[in-house]
């Protein structure tokens, strides 16, 4: 999706989780990954918090594809988009949730998802109230940190513990991805989503450096295209676009 993210999460049981939806150009894309890969409909959609380049695509999405339930960070926008976005789940009569830390979203008996972010408190910054999961499935565990910072990454430093892969928090910028929050999660795997060529300089070589020095693997969907994790919950393969 460019310079943004969208995650699809296949459950064993077959439910489906999309977390985020890329910009408002990378609606198409997104859809049409969805059906490549049998997707009928969406028992869950997340938007991790609400920047155009997180939720911009899911005005297409939601118009394509049924949707149970909404999970939203809750941290108010002002943007139209993320007001066409509430007026759509409102009309669709979609669930709409804002979870926070401690909860869970229970999807497949076998999958635990457990929500690191929000805790509740209240700021002034988006990126410290964003939406952030824990996705376990027996022994390989993700985290999504969506746009993460070091403040928010310090916050929930009591409920990290070593994870599978890393969905690397704000597209590798310098300000995410911090060497006290590497060393508590140690990934073996780190995909950066990111546009090529982007204006921001991302990834950075501070972020890129951090990840190479606790030895993960990292994939850039500017590079490789869609990077796409299996597993059965004991071992895990990685195939790029």
């Amino acid at each position: 999706v460019g310079q943004g993210d969208s995650i699809l999460v296949q459950l064993p049981a077959g439910k489906t989780m999309l977390v985020d939806a890329g910009d408002t150009d990378a609606g198409d894309t997104v859809v049409s990954a969805l059906r490549s890969r049998g997707v009928a409909s969406i028992d869950a959609a997340v938007a991790s918090h609400a920047h155009a380049d997180h939720i911009g695509g899911y005005a297409t999405v939601l118009s394509q594809f049924p949707v149970a339930h909404f999970f939203d960070s809750g941290y108010p926008s002002t943007s139209l988009t993320y007001e066409r976005l509430l007026t759509t789940i409102d009309e669709k009569n979609i669930r709409f949730s804002t979870p926070t830390a401690g909860q869970t979203i229970d999807l497949d008996p076998a999958v635990r998802i457990d929500v690191l972010s929000p805790d509740g408190t209240t700021s002034t910054e988006i990126h410290d109230s964003m939406l952030v999961l824990r996705v376990s499935y027996g022994s390989v565990s993700f985290l999504l940190a969506g746009d993460m910072a070091e403040d928010l990454e310090a916050r929930i430093a009591s409920s990290l513990r070593p994870t599978t892969v890393l969905k690397v928090g704000h597209h590798g910028s310098h300000s995410s991805t911090s060497t006290a929050f590497l060393n508590a999660i140690r990934p073996e795997v780190a995909i950066i989503s990111v546009g090529a060529g982007n204006s921001y300089g991302h990834p950075t070589s501070q972020a890129l450096g951090r990840l190479q020095a606790v030895g993960a693997k990292v994939y850039r969907t500017d590079r490789e295209g869609t990077v796409t994790v299996s597993t059965d919950g004991n071992t895990y393969a990685v195939t790029t676009e």
